[in-house]
């Protein structure tokens, strides 16, 4: 009787080690970590910048008409800068490139006066210079480092100058003649500088600026009179240079940027 008892047992504890096993809790699967995306600059963006402009222009007189031996002066021009840019980068593994183009508005503005030893003693001859719109059309190549970027940039520069010489004669023994040699046209130059470029947040990015440009060289004239005759007295000719400097701050909106890769381990 014990023995059977004991077997009997024995099949019944047998019998509930599956129902046993069955209630112990069962290990989760390992999750699968995943990599915070890299950030990546590619895609097209518009923005806005506003910045400050100073700059030079030279005056030759190419025709020795107000001075003997200093026939040349420089002036300073400066003034407010602001507009609006368009651009597109792409990137490969850190090496960004890009091609931008801006349109604004460059306020520069600036004057000189002939310097002493003025031939004929006629030293108010005055150079001025002023413009307006510019745009500038450049390449950019740059190095990122996940949400910054330090970049080059060059190519097309033109703005919207009026140049003007002036003698109005009124001090000394010329002759009273009279120059007015005026041009306002929309001269072009090349330009080459860089940034660094920092993205906020989502498609927000801030940039820093710098732009030096070189307009070359343009020659304005005219006819001197000498009143109260109307026949011109001769052809009087100055060559002007304006080189300038831009440094500007901006915002940038990026469009459809791709998704970035998603690393698995």
């Amino acid at each position: 009787m014990k023995r059977v008892l004991t077997v009997a047992l024995g099949l019944l504890a047998i019998s509930a080690l599956p129902a046993a096993a069955a209630d112990l809790p069962v290990k989760a699967p390992m999750a699968t970590p995943v990599m915070a995306p890299a950030f990546n600059w590619t895609g097209f963006y518009i923005g806005a910048h506003a910045g400050y402009n100073w700059g030079r222009t030279s005056v030759v007189d190419r025709d020795a008409y107000n001075t003997v031996a200093l026939d040349n002066w420089t002036y300073n021009n400066n003034g407010f800068v602001g507009g609006g840019q368009i651009g597109y980068n792409w990137q490969a593994s850190n090496f960004v490139f890009g091609l931008e183009a801006d349109l604004g508005y460059l306020n520069a503005k600036g004057s000189g006066t002939a310097p002493a030893g003025c031939r004929f003693f006629a030293c108010d001859t005055v150079a001025s210079t002023s413009s307006d719109f510019y745009t500038t059309v450049r390449g950019r190549l740059g190095l990122a480092w996940n949400q910054w970027m330090i970049y080059g940039t060059g190519g097309f520069i033109g703005i919207n100058t009026n140049t003007s010489v002036l003698d109005n004669c009124i001090t000394g023994a010329c002759g009273l003649a009279t120059i007015n040699a005026t041009e306002k046209t929309f001269r072009t130059g090349w330009t080459a500088g860089g940034g660094v470029e920092f993205a906020v947040s989502g498609p927000w990015s801030i940039k820093a600026e710098y732009l030096y440009y070189d307009l070359g060289n343009r020659t304005v004239s005219a006819n001197a009179f000498f009143p109260p005759s109307t026949v011109p007295g001769g052809l009087f000719r100055f060559d002007t240079n304006t080189t300038g400097n831009i440094v500007r701050a901006g915002i940038n909106y990026r469009f459809g940027m791709p998704d970035a890769v998603v690393a698995r381990y």
